[in-house]
C-alpha cells in the first residue's frame, strides 16, 4: 500500500471534520413570530382596544369558523363562543372600523357587530389578524 503524503492526510482530515461539523451542527430554534397554524372565520366583536403605532388589540367570540389550516389537533379546533384575542395591523385595524361602521356605530358595541376574518397564531401562542377583515355577507343575517 502506498504512503500516503502528508498533504493528502491533512485534506483527508479536513473532509472528514468539515462533513461532521455539517452533520452536528444545532437545527435553529422555530422563529417565535412565525405563524404556523390559520383559520377563517364569523365572529362578534367583543373588545377593541388601541395599542401604540395605530395597531390594535380585538376580543371576538367565534360564531363559525370556514377553514382551518394543518396543525390543529381535535381539542384545539375553534369553537363556537370561545373567545380571542387577536393582534392587528394598523390596516387591519382600520379595515375593522370600516367593517363596524358599515353595520351602525362602531362605538356602541351593545347591539352585536360581526366580522368575517382569518386569524393565524405564532409559535409564541399569541393570535394575528392575517387579513383586512370584512363584515360577513349572506350568514344568516348577520
Amino acid at each position: 500500500m502506498a504512503r500516503l503524503k502528508p498533504v493528502l492526510w491533512l485534506a483527508l482530515g479536513i473532509g472528514v471534520l468539515g462533513t461532521a461539523g455539517l452533520l452536528l451542527r444545532p437545527k435553529p430554534a422555530p422563529d417565535a413570530n412565525a405563524i404556523y397554524r390559520s383559520y377563517t372565520a364569523t365572529a362578534q366583536v367583543m373588545k377593541v382596544k388601541a395599542l401604540s403605532g395605530g395597531s390594535c388589540s380585538v376580543q371576538v367570540k367565534m360564531h363559525t369558523w370556514s377553514s382551518l389550516s394543518e396543525g390543529f389537533t381535535l381539542a384545539q379546533i375553534p369553537r363556537k363562543g370561545q373567545l380571542y384575542d387577536l393582534n392587528a395591523t394598523s390596516a387591519n385595524c382600520t379595515a375593522l372600523e370600516v367593517a363596524l361602521a358599515s353595520q351602525g356605530d362602531p362605538n356602541d358595541l351593545k347591539s352585536p357587530r360581526h366580522i368575517y376574518y382569518k386569524a393565524g397564531q405564532a409559535r409564541s401562542g399569541q393570535w394575528i389578524m392575517l387579513e383586512a377583515p370584512k363584515a360577513p355577507v349572506g350568514c344568516g343575517g348577520l
